[in-house]
């Protein structure tokens, strides 16, 4: 294998030429500077990718520490566990003070007890076995055969609707990999299954959960504001995207073999109806500027990196640019809290519009050929910077498209790659129903074991009233 070498030195013939190679190869470290310095603050690289020497400091420019210890600060009000109910089930122990007072007086107990404390614990676990018999029968006078047949509400495999919900749950929203959830079968359930049938339990679960999927694909899509982010994700050795799409009261996810406009396309629909919040990247440029703002939190990292930046010119325009970024959020912050009027809210946006476009276009210029493009873009964006404005309901930023995606992220860390294609539609099925059912504050096991009985047990089955809902609107 041959090594890479460096190549010859270069040659001048005046101390012009040596000077604008020393400037070329200034700019060229200045660069690489700037790419060493990358962390979760001034770019896309994740905190858990970024050395210990470059982690991300705190992303206020004027925040500083307080000085006060950890924990609750006097005045704090406490919080405390709320009593359960007593219920049927519910075991009662009650403790009498004695009967007879050291002056020899009987003691009257209250009528209710001055304090309650309360023990949970958890019961014997284990599983419940139903065998069915089927037989045959001859007729005593023809001599025909006759067998009986399993009824249709009994399933044809040996996992029922609890056990296949439950291997779903603990593989998606729990972090396990096969191989934890049959060691863990085996110690708390005492149950001996192959990896070879959890993978099949999984792959019927994904066959139960297609209708489902569409639904939530066809809510998030004609919501009045969707979220829009994507990850990467892996199938053996092929890189590939998850891709999630959130509304209000749903979360689509589905899994892409490309980062691009095609794929943006699939997720969103061909034409895009409502607003739609997502960062800069270029597929989602088919999109028209009046239905799209851009995340501030992925601008407010940009102008950071400028601010960091090794280059003097660059420092100054970027610690403009983030100040003022900084300036939209708080501003933005007081608004939503009441703490300004709806005319100081928009005569300070209108003033820190203006300067932004000023410290841009400057920078357009004056910074170095790395950024300058940045600014550039921004520009060009303005309106999509700018659109919350118009609309006092548009949040600032797609942080909860982010927020989705981070429990598929510690998922893909944990689990590693899927093998099919039928081991990426069970993630993005069940991602779909589990950050959906958060957003609808239900039980996300339940809501799978509904529809994994209605297909296994043939019961029936309603739909969340929020999908038919949504596609109405």
């Amino acid at each position: 294998m041959n090594k890479k070498t460096l190549p010859p030195p270069p040659d001048f013939d005046s101390p012009e030429e040596a000077k604008d190679i020393i400037h070329f190869l200034w700019n060229k470290l200045a660069e690489l500077e700037d790419r060493l310095n990358q962390n979760s603050r001034n770019s896309s690289v994740p905190s858990s990718q970024q050395p210990l020497h470059n982690k991300a400091k705190n992303t206020s420019s004027n925040r500083k520490k307080s000085g006060k210890k950890q924990g609750a600060q006097p005045g704090h009000k406490g919080h405390c566990r709320l009593l359960h109910p007593v219920e049927d089930s519910a075991s009662v122990e009650q403790y009498l003070p004695n009967k007879i007072c050291h002056c020899g007086g009987c003691v009257i107990p209250n009528r209710k007890p001055y304090k309650r404390h309360q023990i949970f614990d958890l019961p014997d676990i284990s599983y419940t076995l139903v065998e069915h018999q089927i037989f045959k029968g001859e007729c005593s006078w023809c001599g025909d055969k006759h067998q009986a047949e399993l009824p249709e509400s009994v399933p044809d495999v040996q996992m029922g609707p609890n056990l296949h919900s439950f291997i779903a749950i603990q593989a998606t929203q729990h972090h396990q990999s096969i191989g934890k959830i049959q060691s863990m079968l085996k110690d708390v359930f005492q149950l001996n299954f192959s990896t070879g049938a959890i993978s099949a339990a999984q792959g019927r679960v994904t066959e139960y959960l297609a209708d489902t999927h569409t639904q939530i694909h066809d809510t998030v899509k004609v919501s009045k504001l969707i979220m829009a982010d994507e990850t990467s994700h892996q199938r053996n050795n092929d890189k590939r995207w998850m891709w999630a799409a959130l509304s209000n009261n749903a979360a689509f996810f589905q899994i892409n073999s490309g980062r691009n406009q095609h794929a943006a396309k699939r997720l969103l629909g061909e034409a895009v109806s409502h607003l739609l919040v997502t960062d800069q990247y270029s597929a989602y440029k088919y999109i028209d500027e009046s239905k799209r703002q851009l995340c501030w939190a992925h601008i407010l990292r940009n102008v950071i990196a400028i601010e960091e930046s090794v280059c003097p010119e660059n420092q100054k325009i970027g610690e403009k640019l983030a100040l003022i970024a900084h300036s939209v959020f708080r501003c933005h912050h007081r608004y939503i809290e009441e703490k300004i009027t709806e005319s100081q809210y928009y005569r300070r946006l209108r003033g820190l519009r203006k300067s932004w476009l000023h410290w841009l276009k400057l920078g357009s210029y004056q910074c170095s050929k790395r950024y300058r493009g940045r600014c550039r873009n921004l520009i060009a964006d303005d309106a999509m910077v700018w659109w919350f404005m118009d609309d006092p309901e548009c949040p600032l930023t797609n942080n909860a498209a982010e927020r989705v995606l981070r429990n598929y992220i510690l998922v893909r860390k944990c689990c590693y790659v899927t093998r099919s294609y039928r081991g990426d539609q069970f993630r993005e099925r069940m991602f779909s129903l589990i950050e959906t059912a958060k957003l609808q504050q239900v039980s996300a096991y339940k809501w799978l074991r509904e529809i994994v009985e209605h297909h296994m047990l043939k019961v029936d089955y309603q739909a969340p009233v929020f999908f038919s809902v949504n596609c109405r609107q």
